[in-house]
């Protein structure tokens, strides 16, 4: 008996690391907004990979871009997030 609560043991230990793995690669759930005095920043999804999408916008009332959202891509590594917002020229007053 002591001998099958130990095989079992030893079995559910090394399942931890796989399931540890997974959850870590997992994509974030929801939108998750940032913002300051001046713009905001939306990530709408994160893949697998770390891929980022969202929007981006400026909402100060010194810039000629205010009440305009752009497209934003980029990714997460870890704690580090980049990412980059396009504005084509024509938007920018």
């Amino acid at each position: 008996m002591r001998t099958s609560w130990a095989l079992a043991a030893a079995a559910a230990l090394s399942l931890l690391p796989a399931v540890s793995c997974a959850q870590a690669q997992a994509p974030a759930v929801g939108p998750s907004v940032w913002s300051n005095d001046h713009a905001r920043l939306t990530i709408q999804s994160v893949d697998g990979d770390g891929r980022i999408n969202g929007t981006y916008e400026n909402f100060g009332s010194r810039f000629s871009c205010a009440g305009i959202v752009y497209p934003v891509t980029g990714w997460l590594d870890g704690d580090r997030i980049t990412y980059t917002a396009l504005q084509p020229a024509s938007s920018i007053r």
